[in-house]
């Protein structure tokens, strides 16, 4: 009986001394026990976004693109707003209507930059003035043949823009480059070959049935102005950087402007005299004359 009675007593005892000592008593039968990291609740998997679909250009945008890389590639206005674009020629991006009719569609641009002759001043892309041929100090009005005869029904176009797929405004065969004023001109390399298709257009035809006997003569002439601006341009070069030394009172300053007026008239129109060779010839023995002076 006494033995009963004390074993009640020990266990008591044992529970009372692990409480005491700091061990953790065991959890109650009622107590959840909850887990440390509760496990992450699946996300549904991204969908990846659908590609755009791919639409080829039609066979108008394509003309449009292949026309907008040659008038960029032409040079035209560099460094001017936006460049060379549809709508400074058309009345827009979808009407190919000329803004300008006939001559004004390239000579309202192809002008001096002054809008004017002025003796002593040099001149820049004056190709409409060149094929007008208007007096300018003792020369008199000297317009080209096409335009003093077929002004009615012929202009720039006629050469330059050969078919509505050609953009690059280069008459048939012709290479061109920069002189030193960063104008265009005409390059030696011409294949007058291929020139010959401008005289065998419908309209050219009429009246120039043998495309070589004008092709023969318009490479003679281009050959005489191009030989005659070589000579006079190292005095160009050459005096463009003396006159920033001398006094602009300089007898000789005022003799290099003056013939200045003249050689640039010709060198900037960039044709080698295509446009006008009368006009040019008269122009360039301008230059000539003033210019002889610089060696004395």
């Amino acid at each position: 009986m006494k033995i009963t009675r004390v074993l009640p007593l020990l266990a008591i005892v044992l529970i009372l001394g692990i409480s005491l000592t700091g061990y953790p008593s065991s959890p109650s039968l009622t107590q959840t026990v909850q887990p440390a990291n509760p496990p992450a609740t699946a996300q549904p998997a991204e969908q990846p976004m659908p590609e755009p679909v791919k639409t080829q250009p039609s066979p108008q945008e394509l003309k449009t693109l292949a026309l907008d890389d040659q008038v960029k590639k032409s040079g035209h206005m560099n460094g001017q707003n936006n460049g060379m674009s549809c709508v400074i020629c058309h009345i827009s991006d979808t009407d190919t209507k000329l803004l300008n009719p006939s001559w004004n569609s390239c000579g309202a641009c192809h002008v001096n930059s002054t809008k004017e002759l002025q003796v002593g001043k040099e001149v820049l892309h004056p190709q409409f003035e060149m094929i007008q041929g208007l007096p300018i100090s003792t020369i008199p009005r000297t317009p080209a043949y096409k335009y003093a005869y077929m002004k009615d029904t012929f202009s720039c176009t006629d050469c330059h823009i050969t078919n509505s797929e050609k953009h690059d405004f280069l008459v048939p065969g012709v290479t061109i480059t920069r002189n030193a004023s960063g104008n265009t001109q005409l390059t030696s390399n011409i294949d007058y070959d291929q020139f010959k298709k401008v005289f065998r257009q419908a309209k050219c035809v009429v009246c120039h049935s043998d495309p070589d006997i004008n092709v023969n003569s318009v490479k003679v002439k281009q050959q005489e102005i191009g030989k005659k601006l070589d000579q006079l341009r190292p005095v160009y070069l050459e005096w463009s950087k003396k006159v920033a030394t001398l006094s602009a009172d300089d007898p000789k300053v005022i003799a290099f402007k003056n013939g200045a007026t003249f050689f640039t008239f010709v060198d900037n129109d960039g044709s080698k005299g295509a446009h006008n060779f009368n006009y040019s010839t008269l122009l360039l023995s301008k230059a000539e004359s003033y210019w002889k002076a610089l060696t004395q």
